[in-house]
C-alpha cells in the first residue's frame, strides 16, 4: 500500500476527516504516519510522531515543544547518555502539559539525570499523559553541570 505524502498534520491531505475509506498518509515534516479508519478521522499511527535528538550537548537541554494533533493519551519518553568520560551531572528532564480532562497544568519529571564520570552512562524514563488536541507538551532540562551528553526525546500517540 502506498502512502499519500503531505506536509504538516493530516488535515492538510485531500481526504475529509469523515472519509468512508481506510487511508494512510505520511507527514514529510515529522516522518509520522497517519491513518483514517473511516470512522473517527485522522489519527497518528501508533509510532513516534515527534522525534527530537539533541547530540553532543554541553549546556542545558534546548526546550522542545510538541503540539498534539488529537485529544488522547500520549507516551513521552526520553534518554540521556554521557558521551565523554568527565565528571558532571546530566540534566533532569521535565514534561509540562495541560491535562485534557481537568484543564489543569501538569508537570512531571520524565527522568532524573545523574552524576556521570564515564562515557556511556545513561538515564531513561517514560510516562503517559492525557492532552487535548492543540495542546502542547514541553520538554525542559535542568540541573546540567559540566558534562557532554546526548538526549533523545519521543512523543507517541497511543489512543
Amino acid at each position: 500500500m502506498s502512502l499519500n505524502p503531505f506536509s504538516g498534520y493530516a488535515s492538510g491531505v485531500p481526504f475529509s476527516a469523515a472519509s468512508s475509506t481506510v487511508t494512510e498518509a505520511f507527514d514529510t515534516n515529522t516522518g509520522a504516519q497517519w491513518f483514517n479508519n473511516g470512522k473517527s478521522g485522522w489519527r497518528p499511527a501508533n509510532s513516534a510522531f515527534d522525534v527530537n535528538n539533541q547530540l553532543a550537548i554541553t549546556a542545558e537541554l534546548t526546550t522542545h515543544v510538541v503540539t498534539v494533533p488529537v485529544t488522547g493519551l500520549y507516551r513521552v519518553s526520553g534518554l540521556v547518555v554521557s558521551t565523554v568520560a568527565t565528571s558532571g551531572t546530566m540534566p533532569t528532564i521535565t514534561v509540562t502539559y495541560t491535562d485534557a480532562d481537568s484543564a489543569v497544568a501538569q508537570s512531571k519529571v520524565l527522568l532524573t539525570g545523574g552524576t556521570s564520570s564515564a562515557s556511556g552512562t545513561l538515564v531513561e524514563g517514560e510516562t503517559v499523559i492525557n492532552v487535548k488536541a492543540g495542546g502542547t507538551i514541553t520538554f525542559t532540562g535542568t540541573a546540567y553541570a559540566t558534562t557532554t551528553y546526548s538526549a533523545k526525546l519521543r512523543t507517541e500517540y497511543i489512543g
